[in-house]
């Protein structure tokens, strides 16, 4: 799931159907840097032109999730990330795992225990 599919898309459901309202990015440690390109409209040539971009797989995790975490926290990315932000959510959301787990309202698996881990590491 990306970014684009919950905002663009609006997909709000889970592979396994349950229903979710926010998005948040999980970074496994991707280090390449990778070329792409894109076609678009040049107004100077009248014509398509192909630019080629370079991404930074950690900066683009880095910035994607600090919009998730300020939309999460303020209701809205434009009001800014900020430090409040992190300490107002990850141990609530690491916190919320472990005790559904706990109780047995989601289902044990090497999955689950993974994305406990991976909100650890983001934290």
């Amino acid at each position: 799931m990306s970014m684009r599919a919950f905002t663009k898309l609006k997909v709000r459901r889970a592979l396994a159907g349950e229903r979710f309202t926010h998005w948040f990015p999980l970074y496994f440690g991707e280090t390449e840097k990778y070329e792409t390109e894109e076609k678009l409209w040049d107004d100077k040539e009248m014509d398509m032109v192909t630019v080629k971009k370079s991404i930074d797989t950690k900066e683009r995790f880095e910035a994607h999730l600090k919009k998730s975490m300020a939309f999460i926290t303020n209701g809205n990315h434009h009001k800014g990330f900020n430090s409040k932000n992190v300490l107002e959510f990850m141990p609530s959301l690491i916190s919320t795992h472990i005790v559904d787990l706990m109780k047995d309202n989601r289902h044990v698996s090497i999955v689950a225990v993974r994305r406990i881990f991976n909100f650890i590491r983001v934290f």
